[in-house]
């Protein structure tokens, strides 16, 4: 499974390492109560300039409870509602997009997935709880918010790196990096499988100036050898296909936007 998610642009104030318990630190990061908002459908989702493709996803899935609730399924009403790639009861043991109430994922382990800002999911913090869980399946709904969301929030650069990786190994994602565990290697250009890496950790993407900037979606220090050897390193590869996608101020300023494109300024 390979969408294809999202670096943060410079600009976007790196949502935290908190010592809080991990259940309290998903509320906070995802989390959005708008106090008082109507019930919404699809396409009336009110976007802030400064969103993340995850938090997108979340405000959709908070507007949906708050429509089901006012349909008259009391179930979904007082909830706070995240979106995550997931396996849903006991009998929907197949991943897909759907909402769920915060209280049915438990932060044991990363068995389920948040997006990036360019559409690939990458393992997050959660487990659901498969006998209490509170959700609707939102797969196709989602997907399409996937699919336009990050073809506004992607740098180009980032872009290219991502397709750049896929020729080298399937369904991978650009992030410069560690290497191999075992032998330490160093940061690097690197395609890594979605797999081994973590949402919650920050990572090393392209914005749409070409320059490096902090993204979700980074190596653990501790993974075994197995996890850690998922990945192949293309530094200079990866370099030039960045270098050759962001954006050309042509003598101007360029400066990086959380939406493509990139400003140039005199």
């Amino acid at each position: 499974m390979a969408f294809n998610f999202f670096c943060l642009g410079s600009t976007i104030a790196a949502v935290l390492a908190s010592s809080q318990p991990a259940h309290a630190f998903e509320r906070r990061l995802f989390g959005k109560i708008e106090n008082g908002a109507q019930p919404v459908s699809f396409p009336q989702l009110t976007l802030g300039v400064d969103d993340t493709l995850q938090e997108v996803l979340d405000e959709y899935c908070q507007k949906k409870f708050k429509a089901l609730c006012a349909s008259g399924d009391k179930v979904f009403c007082n909830r706070l509602a995240v979106a995550r790639y997931a396996k849903g009861k006991e009998n929907q043991d197949a991943d897909m997009w759907r909402c769920f109430d915060d209280r049915s994922i438990v932060s044991s382990n990363r068995s389920v997935s948040c997006v990036d800002d360019c559409g690939n999911a990458i393992p997050c913090l959660g487990e659901v709880k498969s006998i209490t869980v509170v959700h609707t399946t939102r797969h196709a709904e989602i997907q399409s918010l996937v699919a336009r969301e990050s073809a506004r929030l992607c740098p180009s650069s980032q872009k290219a790196a991502n397709a750049y990786c896929k020729t080298q190994q399937a369904g991978s994602v650009a992030r410069k990096d560690a290497g191999l565990t075992s032998v330490n290697q160093g940061i690097e250009w690197r395609c890594y499988d979605p797999s081994s890496l973590a949402y919650e950790q920050k990572s090393t993407c392209a914005s749409n100036c070409g320059e490096e900037v902090k993204c979700h979606g980074g190596r653990i220090d501790m993974v075994s050898e197995a996890v850690s050897a998922k990945h192949v390193t293309r530094d200079k590869e990866i370099q030039d296909a960045i270098n050759k996608n962001k954006t050309d101020c042509k003598g101007k300023i360029c400066v990086n936007t959380v939406a493509s494109p990139a400003q140039c300024v005199d």
